[in-house]
């Protein structure tokens, strides 16, 4: 019976093993670790601690995950199941915002 096990396993090789991927998240001008940026996978979503690391148990390689936060580019990373440690570096974008004119009008008749 254990013959018959070996050779399942060895003539009919499965998908690579899933595996705990570590990584950390840094501005990519300042190198700085970013903290609560949104690490977002098919099953979950988590955040980075105050150090920009992060942990991601049961990852297989070929799956996606996407990195998000306000105020920088969203990148969309690969897991290619080589490397259990990632460094992700995200671009500052620009928020350019419609300019917003405030106007007052005083009744001076209504204050006497």
């Amino acid at each position: 019976m254990k013959l018959f096990f070996v050779l399942l396993f060895t003539l009919f090789p499965t998908r690579v093993v899933a595996q705990k991927v570590n990584g950390t998240v840094l501005d990519a001008f300042t190198r700085i670790p970013i903290s609560n940026v949104q690490i977002i996978t098919i099953n979950n979503t988590s955040l980075t601690d105050n150090f920009g690391n992060f942990e991601l148990n049961h990852f297989n390689a070929g799956d996606k995950f996407a990195v998000r936060i306000m105020g920088y580019e969203t990148t969309e990373i690969v897991f290619n199941g080589k490397i259990d440690t990632i460094l992700i570096y995200l671009k500052q974008t620009a928020i350019v915002l419609n300019e917003v004119m405030i106007k007052t009008v005083r009744n001076y008749n209504r204050i006497r």
